[in-house]
């Protein structure tokens, strides 16, 4: 049966696609794993959680810091020496600087709980005070002059001057209770603190362990339950390093309950000189009538006494028990009470070598009359 042109066409068509089918079994199958495929990784299966992460171990608070121990006292210096109108006392070192009494006044109120006053070497402030209230000041460079106080009067800082005022305190300590350096308390009236007899100390002045150069000068100081002056119970050691360099000079004191002068622990030296003392005689409640006490109760250092007025008093001097080094020049006394204690009594040509040594130490004169 002949072939159409159809069947040829079929024909040629079945033969190519055999042929190609020939092609390609001969080239092979390519790998699975050719490069040009991504192998199908397994499923990891779910993430495991981490374990939790302790809490760190709790920090302790720190140790309180301790309070610095207090700063002490600066070592007592040694004022210049140039004399004054006293022998023996050098002068005051800011004289010079102070205020005039009748200057403008800077400062007329204070506070018990404290109130601060700083002037500059070359313009110090003027304080005048009228009140009944407890005042404290501290600072330097301040005057207190011309005030009346019917309080106690404290002080600290330095230097600074307590002038020409008159305190009546009614029954409050030591109306007057001076510390810190480069002090002046001069021609004050300090009177009437406390109630005599009383069995309650109430002083004029109270001198306070931080005082060092400290110059108490022609003050009136009378008719106070305890004594005209006492340097405190404690005061030396610790943060103090006074009293020291004290110079008492040209007061009047008298009629006080106890003493005009009670020294009771001092760094020394403590120089008295010119001073009147009277009328002291056994007390009541306290006091055994002596004028002046160098006491035995703690550390004492180096104490002059010389050309001081005694009168109408039960004893002048008592010095007795004290482990103070006590020289009493030219006392003009025997109203004295000596026994178990390291003073020196000299007078005339017997106190030579003691005023000898005074101007070595100090170099001033302590021989000269007042």
């Amino acid at each position: 049966m002949p072939h159409t042109e159809n069947d040829r066409t079929l024909r040629n068509l079945i033969a190519i696609l055999l042929i190609a089918a020939s092609i390609s079994g001969c080239l092979g199958e390519e790998d699975a794993t050719s490069d040009d495929e991504v192998a199908i990784q397994p499923d990891p299966g779910p993430v495991p959680v981490p374990d939790p992460v302790p809490d760190p171990d709790p920090v302790p608070d720190p140790d309180p810091v301790p309070d610095p121990d207090p700063v002490p006292d600066p070592d007592p210096v040694p004022p210049p020496a140039s004399g004054s109108t006293f022998p023996g006392v050098p002068e005051y070192r800011y004289r010079d600087q102070l205020p005039d009494l009748g200057d403008p006044v800077d400062v007329t109120s204070c506070s018990a709980n404290g109130t601060n006053v700083n002037g500059t070497p070359d313009d110090w402030v003027v304080v005048t005070l009228n009140q009944n209230t407890g005042c404290e000041i501290s600072g330097s460079y301040f005057s207190v002059q011309n005030s009346t106080l019917n309080h106690r009067l404290d002080l600290s800082g330095g230097p600074y001057a307590v002038r020409n005022n008159e305190i009546n305190s009614p029954g409050t300590g030591g109306a007057l209770n001076p510390g810190g350096t480069d002090i002046l308390i001069e021609g004050n009236v300090v009177r009437d603190n406390g109630i005599i007899p009383s069995s309650t100390d109430r002083h004029g002045m109270n001198v306070r362990g931080s005082a060092s150069g400290l110059w108490i000068l022609e003050n009136s100081i009378y008719q106070n339950s305890g004594d005209a002056i006492q340097f405190c119970h404690g005061c030396v050691g610790g943060t103090h390093n006074g009293p020291a360099f004290v110079y008492i000079a040209g007061n009047v004191m008298h009629d006080d309950e106890e003493n005009a002068i009670d020294l009771k622990e001092f760094l020394g030296p403590v120089v008295v000189v010119c001073n009147e003392m009277y009328g002291y005689e056994r007390g009541q409640f306290s006091g055994n009538g002596e004028a002046v006490r160098i006491n035995d109760e703690g550390q004492q250092g180096q104490v002059w006494f010389a050309h001081n007025n005694y009168h109408d008093n039960r004893t002048d001097i008592a010095p007795y028990g004290s482990d103070a080094e006590g020289y009493f020049l030219d006392e003009n006394t025997t109203k004295v009470n000596n026994s178990n204690s390291n003073s020196v009594f000299a007078s005339g040509a017997a106190a030579q070598p003691y005023y000898d040594q005074y101007q070595a130490q100090y170099g001033l004169d302590l021989s000269d009359g007042c």
